[in-house]
Formats: structure tokens, sequence, C-alpha cells
């Protein structure tokens, strides 16, 4: 039991429980399980407790049963004689390639999960995994501008091989890549409008909890200031932006949206095919990538993001939770 996790009741007497990691430097999602046991007298919950488990290599052996089943599911997508070809049911890509296939190397660890206090490329901000994708889809167009929507599903990659199965940790949702043209003042948008739905002190303007990140673009970042003040010295590949300049964008495209890259508008849009004109998966551009890296070793950079200021402090013990003092809420009255 993680003896500082408690459930919170509300005015009304709801109980309010999150439970997910340990907030330790060393917990990650899912290292928590909770439980919560109540008391009902006269359809009425008359006591509850709250218990926090921490899940750990002691108390998580693995179910034989359950494992079997595992095993036998994973056999037609691994290497051996049951593999077969998949179609990806969101984007019609043809799975070629057994997903446990070693496809490149990292020296570093690839995340994003860092705190928001840290030194070097806090989480809200940056992050590796990000970097790396981000990288090889700019490769891929041989693009200016590459850009990836901020998330923080998906693994921690330690240092040493990768697999196709990793990739697809981090990009379960069949995007497929695409090259087009936006212009210097779009990506300035693109840049102040991230921005603000991360560190508004508005919460109703919210999009998300870290920024995009970008491959080619620098820039800094002034998390105080206000909508299409937060970011300056924007620089593409080391050159100081032009506003009127066409660059060319590489990024996740959707049939649904075939005016967009990354959700975003762009001109002269191509998406990438492979040599029958079929369709590939943004795993496999991944993997690709690799393929041209030498020795297939990924070395993202970092400080992509100079922060003019530093972020709020955490001000709990779970360093996870982010203070929200200043911030501004709607009082939308009533009773």
């Amino acid at each position: 039991m993680i003896d500082y996790y408690q459930a919170l009741v509300a005015e009304t007497g709801t109980i309010l429980a999150e439970e997910g990691q340990d907030g330790t430097l060393e917990g990650q999602d899912g290292t928590l399980v909770g439980e919560l046991t109540v008391t009902v007298e006269n359809k009425t919950m008359t006591d509850w407790q709250w218990q926090a488990h921490r899940i750990s290599v002691d108390n998580n052996a693995p179910h034989p049963e359950i494992a079997a089943k595992i095993d036998r599911i994973r056999r037609p997508y691994i290497k051996g004689g049951n593999f077969k070809p998949h179609v990806n049911p969101i984007n019609g890509a043809v799975l070629i390639t057994p997903i446990d296939t070693i496809i490149g190397h990292t020296r570093i660890s690839l995340h994003r999960s860092n705190f928001s206090d840290a030194e070097q490329a806090p989480v809200v901000i940056e992050g590796t995994s990000h970097n790396f994708l981000i990288d090889a889809f700019r490769v891929s167009c041989q693009a200016d501008v590459d850009v990836i929507r901020g998330f923080r599903y998906g693994t921690h990659i330690a240092p040493g091989p990768i697999k196709l199965e990793d990739i697809y940790h981090y990009i379960p949702i069949g995007p497929q890549i695409a090259c087009g043209l936006i212009s210097g003042d779009n990506l300035k948008l693109q840049l102040e409008r991230s921005a603000q739905g991360v560190l508004s002190r508005w919460l109703g303007v919210w999009g998300g909890g870290w920024l995009p990140a970008f491959s080619g673009p620098t820039y800094a970042l002034d998390p105080y200031n206000e909508f299409g003040l937060r970011t300056s010295r924007i620089r593409v590949n080391g050159e100081l932006m032009d506003h009127e300049k066409m660059y060319k964008v590489a990024g996740y495209w959707y049939v649904d949206e075939p005016s967009q890259i990354n959700r975003n508008p762009a001109l002269e849009i191509k998406v990438l095919r492979d040599k029958d004109a079929g369709i590939v998966d943004a795993t496999e551009v991944v993997a690709y990538y690799f393929r041209t890296l030498p020795g297939h070793l990924v070395q993202p950079s970092s400080g992509r993001v100079k922060l003019l200021r530093p972020l709020p402090k955490p001000i709990w013990k779970n360093r996870e939770i982010q203070p929200l003092k200043g911030t501004v809420r709607v009082d939308y009255g009533g009773d």
C-alpha cells in the first residue's frame, strides 16, 4: 500500500479516486491498483475504505492460463510458422513484417514521461520518443518541418534493440504520412495554438497536456505570456523563419481529412505510398527510417524548445500533479 495515497470526498459526498502510478521517479503508468470497499445498509452506503496497491514483480506473476491465451493470440503476428499478413482495420495497410522483428537500436531511453520540473526536456514541452518519430517522418518527405501531436501513451524503450511492436505502441491509431506545404505564418500559428491549448490560464481553452513536437523548427517559449506572444526566435533548420515563405511539411494524414496534415491545413498534399502504390502505415515509415541510419542507430537531439522561464514546481508528493494557481475558471453562477 502507498500510505500517502487517499481518496478525496467532494461536498456532495462523491468519492473521487484515481490510480495509475505512484508519483515516484521510477513509477510508471499501470503501477497502482485501487481497492474500494463499501458497506451498504438499506440501499445507502454507510461506510467505505480505500487502498492503493502498488504492482511489483513480487505480486504480479503471470497467470498461466492468461499467459497461454496471450501467446496464442500473438502467434499470427510474430516470427514463426504461424505468422501471416494482416490488414490494418483503420487504414487498410498490410502488415507483412512480424512485430517482434528488431528494426533498430537506441543508446538512450525513448519516452515522454519525465516530470515537468525536469532540468532537461520537461514532459509538457518535449520528449525523446516524439523527437525520434518526427525526425523519421521529416526524412521520409525530405521536408523542412514535421509535427506530431503531443501524447504520452505508448511504451518506454530502454537503450538497446527496438522492435516493430514498440513503434505500434507509440502509433496504434493507423495514420499515414503525407508531405505538403505550409507558410511561415501557418507554422507560427500552429506553435501559438499548441502553447495556448497547454499553457493558457483559461481552463476552458485547454486542449491537451503536452505540446506537439516539431522536427526542423526550434524556438523559444515563454509559458506565462499571452496567446500570440509565447513563441519567439523561431528558426527552421537553423535559419530564421520567414513568415511569407512556403515550407515543406510532413506529418500524420487521415483519409477523412484529406486536405490536412496533422489536422492542420496544407497545400499540394502527397501521401506516401510503397513502390506498388500501396498504403503505408506510419510504423513502416519509421522502420524504413532505421534502415537509412548508420548502424540502424537512432540518436534524437533534444533542446528544440528553449524555455525562457521554468514551469511551475509541483506542490504535492506526487510530482505528476501540477498547481492551478493563477488559472482563470469561469463562474457560471446558479445554485
